[in-house]
């Protein structure tokens, strides 16, 4: 899937455009798309003075099929058209809406925001799927190494710049939740002049990251195995655990010497073809191709093998285990 969906930019580009579709039925597992499109929508489809009578807005549990039917079939009161958004509408069945969805109003739009997959054996989603008046969007969760991505192209379209290390810094901090991330880099941009580098120091001041002390630099010194500044890290972790929990560092680790593993299984020397194979961004190419040289394929599966032991620990699957403290794990994985 690419970042960010390309035919959530076509869709959006399109509303912009005011070439709208009767329906829009968006669907799936990543929110953040689905309420974009919506919004777009709502800011394009309709001047704010006529939404009084021409615009309603109903969510899942209050809807039901001959309420939304009867708002799609009023006639526009001084206005193009009309718009029916329903949000959360996983939660009211859409099989009452069946034979609306064969043939649309033409004078409005029906935006339903379904944010769970839709059966795909139903008969009227493969009806929407292949209606010429309806627009059938479906979102996917990003895989954690596609957030980089999605962090730079939100910070170019807000008129922003930064290097790989920032966006993994960013991405790593923030987490998966893209509205958190967008809501970080839209604050940015109304901070900072067009064209702005973000630096450690801007992200330090601006989101709270710290230059020293977060994820990214906790396992760039994992990598280098430099034992000095992991402990210092982790330290500094261990003073702040709701910041930085020891599940979310274990999961982050346990990335980083997957692609150690990797290297070792497939003997992967040359950058480019690492790349690829590993699925991060050339840029920190070398730096997983020089921790394979400092950690050797039989420390690397031990390695992977506690990080599970911790991560069960830390999500209560073991009993009443409990687990080392950081900087006990850290002196387990970087000491040889």
């Amino acid at each position: 899937m690419s970042v960010p969906n390309a035919d959530f930019i076509r869709i959006i580009k399109d509303i912009q455009q005011k070439k709208f579709k009767p329906l829009y039925v968006l669907s799936g597992e990543e929110p953040y798309y689905l309420d974009k499109i919506a919004e777009v929508i709502d800011k394009f489809a309709i001047d704010e003075s006529q939404k009084d009578f021409n615009q309603v807005v109903l969510y899942g549990q209050e809807a039901d099929a001959v309420k939304i039917i009867e708002a799609c079939k009023q006639y526009p009161m001084m206005a193009e058209r009309v718009v029916v958004i329903i949000k959360e509408a996983h939660r009211f069945k859409l099989d009452g809406l069946e034979s609306y969805f064969k043939n649309p109003q033409d004078s409005t739009i029906l935006v339903l925001v379904h944010p769970k997959k839709l059966d795909g054996r139903k008969t009227y989603t493969k009806a929407l799927k292949k209606n010429p008046k309806a627009e059938f969007f479906e979102s996917k969760k990003h895989y954690d190494n596609e957030l980089p991505r999605f962090v730079e192209f939100r910070i170019k379209q807000k008129g922003l710049q930064a290097d790989p290390k920032i966006l993994v810094i960013l991405s790593e901090y923030l987490g998966n939740d893209l509205h958190r991330i967008d809501n970080e880099i839209t604050k940015l941009s109304g901070i900072l002049p067009k064209g702005t580098t973000l630096t450690p120091e801007i992200i330090e001041e601006y989101v709270g990251v710290s230059k020293i002390y977060n994820p990214f630099e906790f396992g760039n010194a994992i990598l280098n195995r430099d034992f000095s500044t992991c402990m210092t890290i982790a330290k500094g972790f261990e003073a702040n655990p709701k910041a930085f929990p020891l599940l979310t560092l274990t999961a982050i680790l346990y990335g980083y010497f997957s692609k150690i593993l990797l290297i070792h299984a497939h003997k992967l020397n040359d950058p480019s073809s690492a790349a690829s194979a590993l699925g991060v961004s050339p840029y920190f190419v070398k730096d997983y191709i020089n921790a394979a040289r400092k950690y050797s394929y039989a420390e690397t599966l031990t390695i992977m093998a506690l990080l599970r032991k911790y991560d069960r620990i830390a999500k209560g699957l073991a009993g009443n285990e409990q687990p080392d403290t950081l900087t006990e794990m850290v002196c387990r994985i970087v000491q040889k």
